[in-house]
């Protein structure tokens, strides 16, 4: 994203104070980064529902991304070319470079 597009979106949430009031918008701005979406559009949506002083439901997840399996668990189906054998492309029969 361009720095002129992120600007704007901070003129846009800096404007909701003159209808909301700081304390709100603040309230609003720290909810939607909880959540994880910290768009203009969540925040500005915060305050429009009266959500910004609702307590954040339990979700069981302790904020934990979806998936954290590591490398390991993600590229466990995927073979290099050349490796199937445990020679790579690189090296001659003998297992020398």
């Amino acid at each position: 994203m361009g720095a002129l597009y992120r600007l704007r979106i901070a003129q846009g949430v800096l404007g909701l104070r003159k209808k909301y009031g700081d304390q709100r918008l603040d309230a609003a701005c720290a909810k939607a980064v909880t959540v994880g979406d910290p768009s203009y559009r969540t925040i500005k949506g915060i305050p429009i529902a009266g959500t910004e002083t609702d307590p954040e439901p339990e979700t069981g997840d302790a904020r934990a991304p979806a998936f954290l399996h590591g490398p390991q668990g993600l590229f466990a189906t995927v073979e290099t070319p050349g490796t199937a054998d445990g020679n790579h492309d690189d090296q001659d029969q003998n297992g020398v470079a």
